[in-house]
């Protein structure tokens, strides 16, 4: 029906009649005339890929075919939008998951219409509509499930059987769900390591990583007593991760004295035998 209340047999002239304003749609230009913005071939012969839709037996009963058959063939005789078959299949497609019947239109589309899917994951006609990842597998669906509790299918990119998105945001799969350390890697629930001289474990629960210094065993009281040793703090030779503290030689804390040699005599440096400070002779 127009919006005059006129009944049109036509489902595409109809659906004309009722167009909107839709700015950021490039397919509704509103103040165009249709007939300068849609040409279509007299003779136009539906493609083998709209025919799909046909084969789609399992669907009819729910999402009744003929208006998308029609959508489907007049965007492949479009000469403005001629490749917008996929799209139409799409949507009919999308339909039908919602209703909870499966369709795998692309198998029959012949790679006409094929979905590239990242390294990690697999392309399925009939996936879950909530992605669980490693943070949601304990959430209910309850947002894509209807009253009577039907399955909701929706096409996509989804991980491997076996394998489970770790988050939302970066399209990993993983076998078993973790944490992910420091250097990128992903450890296992209560797995513990060490990173930067801390231990670190992977919380079972929220599958957060939580970190503290690593003990260092206290060092033993010394005093420097020989000349010109001083204490210093320095990383331990066999644990870089902790100090001790060392009597080490610091010659700018010696106490020099030269003396002037008689003639014939030359000035001789030896090195004191309870210390570290150089000692002048003749």
């Amino acid at each position: 029906m127009k919006r005059n209340g006129e009944v049109m047999e036509s489902f595409k002239e109809m659906a004309l009649d009722w167009k909107v304003p839709y700015p950021t749609n490039r397919y509704c230009n509103p103040g165009v005339p249709e007939s300068a913005k849609m040409e279509y071939h007299k003779h136009c012969d539906p493609s083998n890929l709209c025919k799909i839709i046909w084969t789609l037996t399992d669907c009819h009963s729910v999402v009744p075919p003929q208006p998308y058959y029609e959508a489907c063939v007049a965007s492949g005789c479009s000469e403005e939008h001629p490749s917008t078959e996929c799209q139409s299949m799409q949507t009919y497609a999308a339909l039908c998951g919602l209703h909870g019947v499966c369709v795998d239109w692309r198998r029959q589309a012949n790679g006409q219409c094929e979905v590239t899917c990242p390294q990690d994951q697999v392309y399925k006609p009939c996936g879950e509509a909530r992605r669980n990842t490693c943070f949601s597998r304990d959430v209910a669906m309850d947002a894509f499930s209807s009253q009577n509790n039907t399955s909701v299918f929706v096409e996509g990119c989804y991980c491997p059987d076996g394998k489970i998105l770790l988050n939302d945001h970066d399209g990993t799969c993983v076998s078993v769900c973790g944490c992910t350390a420091q250097d990128g890697s992903v450890k296992q629930p209560r797995e513990a390591w060490e990173h930067d001289c801390q231990y670190c474990t992977c919380d079972e629960a929220t599958l957060n990583i939580s970190c503290f210094p690593r003990p260092c065993a206290e060092s033993s009281p010394i005093n420097c007593t020989k000349t010109g040793f001083v204490r210093k703090i320095k990383a331990r030779l066999d644990d870089p991760c902790c100090t001790e503290t060392v009597c080490e030689c610091d010659i700018k804390t010696c106490i020099i004295n030269k003396t002037g040699c008689d003639l014939g005599f030359q000035p001789v440096v030896a090195i004191s035998e309870d210390g570290c400070c150089p000692i002048f002779s003749c």
